[in-house]
């Protein structure tokens, strides 16, 4: 059996914090949001920047797709925090 590492829990505590407090789930989407907006700053910076190595260079221009890998990742989270969001806050608000 495979050990979870310390950042699959902490997700894992956040979801189930969400499912209990949409407010929580809220804040946590607002901040990836903001942190997948200012990775995605740091690409376009990253991309734009002359490299005074080649091999820089030419493994930039190879794998440059790569580097958009963390901006989505974190887009991504900020989608499914939110969306658990709203359905708790739904749920929460229908009951009343």
């Amino acid at each position: 059996m495979a050990k979870k590492s310390v950042l699959d829990d902490l997700l894992d505590l956040l979801f189930e914090i969400t499912g209990m407090f949409w407010q929580v789930g809220a804040v946590i989407t607002t901040i990836m949001v903001l942190l997948s907006a200012h990775s995605l700053f740091w690409v376009f910076a990253t991309m734009e920047t002359p490299n005074s190595s080649p091999v820089i260079a030419g493994v930039l221009d190879a794998f440059s797709w790569l580097l958009y890998a963390l901006p989505i990742g974190l887009a991504l989270m900020a989608f499914i925090f939110g969306r658990k969001s709203y359905q708790v806050y739904h749920e929460q608000s229908r009951t009343r």
